[in-house]
């Protein structure tokens, strides 16, 4: 049923058999919901941190004049090896140091 009171239980089992199906259904809505979020704020950290990297990027490119090309390859590289899980991450700690 949908909730809309139309089905009820009348026995003991039945009172029973709704109890474990309610659980079960608020505890897989639970669990949905809060791994959904933990996603969600994992995608916003991960930006969060790509935006950083990115200014530091850019204010390293104005104060060693680096042409804009290879700025811009710096940029896709670290947007690259933020976005992809490829490198763990000490290595993706090693590339942006070096």
């Amino acid at each position: 049923t949908v909730g809309y009171g139309d089905i009820t239980p009348y026995t003991n089992a039945e009172y029973i058999v709704c109890l474990i199906w309610i659980a079960f259904g608020i505890g897989f809505y639970s669990y949905t919901i809060g791994s959904l979020s933990g996603y969600i704020a994992n995608i916003d950290s991960k930006n969060q941190r790509l935006n950083k990297k990115m200014i530091v990027v850019n204010d390293f490119t104005k104060e060693t004049r680096i042409p804009v090309k290879l700025k811009g390859k710096m940029r896709r590289a670290l947007e690259y090896s933020t976005h992809k899980d490829y490198f763990a991450s000490s290595d993706k700690k090693r590339v942006i140091i070096s």
